[in-house]
């Protein structure tokens, strides 16, 4: 039986309006992804959703990773440590990089990230250089960094929107990481 973990306000979870749902139990969240978009899951709780029937040519794709903190972050505001800064500084190194948002929200029970960026991709398609998008958000809550990114063209993006939806879809489940 799977029971909803309720946090106040949009930002935890809003809902699948997105079409399809995947739950990792384990990994304690569920999320809504497009109608239409395929399923890979991986290992140690990284899963990527992509456009399309192939894996080779698709142009877009979506993944959602759980990365246990190290016990000395696990008590810190990583907002506060510098999360932010450590971002920015990332993306900026990128080739061309163009930053469209990168905000920050501290609430009582988890800390978030999201960012929405571009950078010329030379290793998007060998011979093919392109600018890529990506939309993504970092959550920290109870130990554990929860990462959800998307990936598509910059310019005309037929996918950005359902893209945004399931950026919006994450919901938190029981269990919790680490057990089942």
């Amino acid at each position: 039986m799977l029971l909803l973990f309720a946090v106040p306000g949009p930002v935890w979870a809003q809902g699948n309006t997105a079409g399809q749902t995947y739950t990792d139990v384990r990994g304690g969240y569920q999320l809504g992804y497009p109608t239409g978009w395929q399923v890979m899951p991986g290992e140690n709780h990284r899963t990527t959703f992509y456009v399309g029937p192939d894996w080779e040519t698709t142009p877009a794709t979506a993944s959602i990773s759980l990365h246990p903190l190290p016990d000395d972050r696990k008590s810190l505001n990583l907002l506060q440590a510098g999360q932010l800064d450590s971002v920015w500084r990332y993306v900026t190194s990128l080739p061309r990089a163009r930053v469209y948002r990168l905000e920050e929200r501290d609430e009582d029970r988890f800390q978030e990230l999201r960012y929405d960026y571009a950078y010329d991709d030379a290793a998007a398609r060998p011979g093919n250089r392109q600018r890529t998008r990506v939309l993504g958000r970092r959550l920290w809550r109870e130990g554990y960094e929860y990462r959800l990114e998307y990936r598509g063209p910059d310019g005309l993006d037929p996918h950005r929107a359902a893209a945004q939806q399931l950026l919006a879809g994450l919901q938190k489940v029981e269990a919790f990481p680490g057990v089942g």
